[in-house]
């Protein structure tokens, strides 16, 4: 098959056109230009063959999942704390950036899997211009996940950590002006990234694909691209803002704040358990005074206990998907070529990552939030299905009783046994006696 393109791609001021197709190009399909590609490559190149069904996969759960997380803490009975408010948040930042992937994943990996993997490549330019605003928005969308996170650890400790300061300070509309400001601040960071990228229109990169062979030969006939030198700052200024503002510093803070929450959780414990192991004789007094005082401030402690257990769950979630990706990235500033070498290999995989990372929150919940299930039962009407089927299979019983029983004769030794059958007797005040008859003919 011959190919002969007309197409448009999107391109950063780091590189030209001529290193883009000369050198990061053909060594991204063949590893090296000479020699066996490395473990990296082949990783890269067989985890992109199946990063578009997977990742598609996980999105048609995700959406589903996230929309149900959203129809869930927008409950009345859910809606009243700040912890739920900024989950609703974060439902709402995973969701959309799920849906803005999807289109530019559906037609890149799905419908025109190009040969080319780096840079997007597309014989459409409209395509290509979706992708470059939607990379620009999946950096939003993605960090304001990432800072709503920060935020409800904040909110989460303050809450335990100071009983009586933390509930005044750690309010829904508070929440609410946190996310307005973190939307506010992502927007601006996020300039330097849209300022970079550009489509450029590329001449003829043919190329010869044997159908019934993996080989590709490829000839390069390409219009070369001068970059602007203040562009390679602004370049630099990008690539420090994301790994920084966007990958490390909120990852660093998760870390500090989960370690404190671990530490208030275990001296909740350590409290709880002093209390259990005081003397019979005060307990006898404690409970004398205020019983129902004592039962309802234990279920309290429980259920906040249960409450950062599931928020922990979400924190160290996010910390193992997020901080490796913030190390890779310093490292494109830090290591010459590193980008060529390791990261453009490691490109998909760490989109699919980030994908399961937007989609585990709804199995967090239904696992370890007892009220998230019974509200989401309720919402999705499981508990009239559920007594719906009840009933019916409760009727049905009724319907068509147990006729037949066998029942042990105890008056003999022999331990044998009697089928028993209900019989209908008339009396002569014409009322209907049920009996039981054994089969031998007596009646029991």
């Amino acid at each position: 098959m011959q190919g002969n393109l007309n197409s448009f791609l999107i391109c950063h001021p780091k590189t030209t056109l001529d290193s883009l197709f000369r050198k990061e190009l053909l060594d991204a399909e063949n590893g090296t230009s000479a020699g066996k590609p490395t473990v990296l490559v082949q990783f890269g190149q067989r985890f992109g063959e199946l990063h578009g069904p997977l990742s598609l996969a996980l999105c048609f759960f995700g959406i589903p999942t996230n929309l149900a997380n959203i129809l869930v803490l927008t409950r009345t009975s859910m809606s009243q704390s700040a912890t739920n408010h900024l989950l609703f948040w974060l439902a709402v930042a995973d969701l959309i950036t799920m849906l803005i992937y999807v289109p530019s994943l559906y037609h890149f990996y799905i419908v025109r899997p190009n040969p080319i993997r780096s840079p997007m490549y597309s014989p459409y330019k409209s395509w290509v211009i979706y992708q470059t605003a939607a990379a620009s928005g999946l950096i939003i969308f993605h960090s304001l996940a990432m800072w709503i996170a920060v935020v409800l650890a904040v909110f989460r400790y303050l809450y335990i950590g100071f009983p009586t300061v933390g509930p005044r300070l750690a309010t829904k509309r508070r929440a609410l002006l946190s996310v307005i400001f973190l939307a506010f601040a992502c927007v601006v960071f996020v300039i330097p990234n849209t300022m970079i990228n550009y489509v450029d229109q590329c001449y003829g990169t043919q190329w010869i694909t044997d159908q019934s062979s993996t080989n590709r030969n490829y000839t390069n006939n390409y219009d070369v691209y001068f970059s602007v030198g203040y562009e390679k700052e602004l370049y630099a200024i990008n690539t420090w803002l994301q790994a920084s503002v966007f990958k490390i510093v909120p990852c660093c803070l998760l870390s500090i704040l989960t370690f404190l929450l671990i530490c208030q959780m275990k001296r909740a414990i350590r409290r709880r358990k002093a209390l259990q192991q005081t003397s019979a004789r005060k307990q006898v007094k404690q409970l004398l005074k205020s019983n129902c005082k004592d039962d309802r401030s234990q279920q309290q402690q429980h259920s906040e206990n249960r409450t950062t257990t599931l928020l922990l769950a979400i924190l160290i979630t996010v910390l193992i998907v997020e901080l490796p990706q913030g190390i890779l990235v310093i490292c494109l500033q830090l290591i010459e070529n590193f980008y060529v070498n390791v990261y453009q290999h490691l490109g998909d995989f760490i989109d699919f990552t980030t994908l399961v990372n937007e989609s585990t929150n709804f199995v967090i919940y239904t696992s370890m939030s007892q009220q998230f299930r019974q509200e989401f039962c309720h919402v999705f009407f499981i508990d009239r299905l559920r007594n719906f089927f009840k009933r019916k299979m409760s009727s049905y019983s009724q319907r068509t009783p147990d006729r037949s029983a066998k029942v042990i004769d105890n008056s003999k030794s022999t331990g044998t046994t009697t089928e028993v059958r209900p019989m209908e007797i008339q009396n002569d005040s014409g009322c209907v006696v049920r009996v039981l008859s054994s089969t031998n003919g007596h009646r029991v």
